[in-house]
């Protein structure tokens, strides 16, 4: 199937390379689907070729998984982060969302501080999104 995309594409390289909503499951649901069978290494492989131009995640899921798979970012080089954001989950997430504020604040203790939010790579959150402003920019 990521063979076939090529193809189908009629390219050489994909630009952003998503995996999916991850953390549904848990940890070990992610495992599973992504270090257990080689597919992370895989995909860094394929990054380091050239095929893949950046490599990132989109969240949904619990803290746990959360946290984990950004400490992974040492080894993997996250080029960009997706975190599921509604307005009211900035302070009150319930079910399997998790805070904003809290997704946001662990970002910015990474290597994505100052540079990383939402599907923006490299770019500040207010020059993607127009007229939303991060919290600590409306002060």
């Amino acid at each position: 199937m990521y063979r076939q995309s090529f193809e189908d594409l009629q390219v050489d390289y994909i630009d952003y390379y998503l995996l999916h909503s991850i953390g549904n499951g848990g940890i070990v649901t992610f495992r599973a689907r992504y270090i257990d069978n080689g597919m992370l290494d895989f995909l860094m492989q394929e990054r380091e070729a050239g095929r893949i131009r950046n490599l990132g995640f989109s969240f949904h899921g619990t803290v746990s998984v959360f946290d984990e798979v950004l400490a992974m970012h040492e080894k993997v080089h996250w080029d960009f982060v997706q975190i599921q954001l509604n307005y009211v989950d900035w302070r009150h997430a319930s079910a399997r969302n998790v805070n904003a504020g809290y997704l946001y604040a662990e970002l910015e203790k990474t290597a994505y501080s100052g540079h990383y939010y939402g599907t923006a790579v490299g770019r500040p959150i207010v020059e993607c999104a127009g007229s939303y402003r991060h919290p600590a920019q409306t002060a």
